[in-house]
């Protein structure tokens, strides 16, 4: 069976083959291999993510595809969460915030948006819009900047993970604040590549809230004892996922794949006793 990879015209967006089938998708940075020179801080209640000068190559801004275009920031971007903006963040809990660098074919701009609920893609090859940054951003999912863009071109520059008393008092620094390039943070490593199945049980009780913040995507192989006729269920991200049902006592496993950012809780109804809780992390 031969390998190989595959590069699309431009050279920006490629795939690795096996077979001549593609099985990972990849997005050439500009600097291949390198980490984003980007930073992050907080101060007076506020965060503010920083990125300095950084070549990068963005996709064409035409729906239907044409030539993309390589430029470097000769400044600094750089983006402020003004205090009172929330993202979609709440009391206590750590949220997941990833960092974009946008092209609307003049100039670059520094974007922010809240991963760790609501929904977006952040394919690179697609073209995203932004709404203007303030005190009112308080919605998960949604890509901030300074201005609001519409169609523009993107490159993930960094991730912060962070946690506040209160939502939107941005007063605790990132407990993570890396720079992401090249391979880094493009999902080219599949699932299970670098990650290993690990015993949670002893901490892990049914009804409590986890959060997924390896910024990868996790598997989670749960084996619990109902008491009841109920089913075994994980909720993620509000969403309810049964696995099994048992009409008596019984021992009924589960398995559900955790996407990075994502908060989620094994139901505690009828469960007297969970046996086994891995993860692959």
């Amino acid at each position: 069976m031969t390998t190989g990879i595959r590069s699309d015209a431009s050279g920006v967006m490629g795939a690795l083959q096996i077979g001549g089938a593609d099985v990972m998708q990849f997005t050439n940075n500009g600097s291949s291999g390198s980490i984003s020179p980007f930073t992050a801080s907080v101060n007076a209640n506020a965060i503010t993510g920083v990125l300095a000068p950084y070549p990068k190559v963005y996709r064409s801004l035409a729906q239907s595809g044409g030539p993309s275009t390589q430029t470097t920031n000769t400044a600094s971007l750089w983006l402020t969460v003004p205090s009172g903006a929330t993202l979609g963040s709440t009391n206590g809990n750590p949220s997941m915030l990833v960092w974009l660098s946008l092209w609307n074919g003049a100039t670059e701009s520094l974007g922010v948006v809240n991963i760790t609920s609501g929904s977006i893609n952040l394919d690179e090859s697609l073209l995203i819009s932004t709404t203007a940054i303030g005190t009112g951003a308080n919605s998960a999912g949604v890509v901030y900047s300074s201005a609001a863009l519409t169609n523009a071109a993107f490159k993930i520059v960094g991730m912060t993970t962070v946690t506040q008393v209160t939502a939107g008092a941005w007063a605790s620094a990132p407990t993570v604040g890396s720079g992401v390039g090249g391979f880094a943070g493009e999902n080219l490593i599949g699932l299970g590549v670098g990650q290993t199945w690990q015993n949670v049980v002893a901490s892990r009780v049914a009804g409590a809230i986890y959060y997924n913040t390896t910024g990868r995507p996790i598997i989670a192989n749960v084996a619990a004892t109902l008491t009841s006729a109920v089913g075994i269920a994980m909720t993620i991200n509000g969403t309810l996922l049964l696995q099994g049902a048992t009409l008596a006592t019984a021992t009924i496993g589960g398995t559900w794949l955790i996407p990075p950012g994502a908060w989620y809780s094994l139901s505690s109804n009828g469960v007297s006793g969970i046996s086994v809780w891995a993860e692959l992390r």
